[in-house]
């Protein structure tokens, strides 16, 4: 695959965004004037979900407070 400047554009706001940067604040360092042009694939929403749920954290203290200490 040829290096680009659009694909090295792509990939740098993509790795932005799988390192915790929001949307809205890669969306301007791109010079989108709306958010549909700053969209994540379903599996980095997934990743995003997992990592920002409420309810995973309960569910993750959850199981670390039922273990037994010995």
């Amino acid at each position: 695959m040829k290096a680009t400047p659009y694909s090295l554009r792509h990939t740098a706001a993509i790795e932005f965004l799988r390192n915790g940067a929001d949307s809205f604040s890669v969306q301007p360092m791109l010079g989108h004037t709306d958010l549909t042009m700053t969209k994540l694939s379903q599996e980095d929403i997934k990743m995003v979900h997992d990592k920002a749920s409420p309810v995973q954290k309960l569910t993750f203290m959850n199981k670390r407070a039922s273990r037994k200490l010995e």
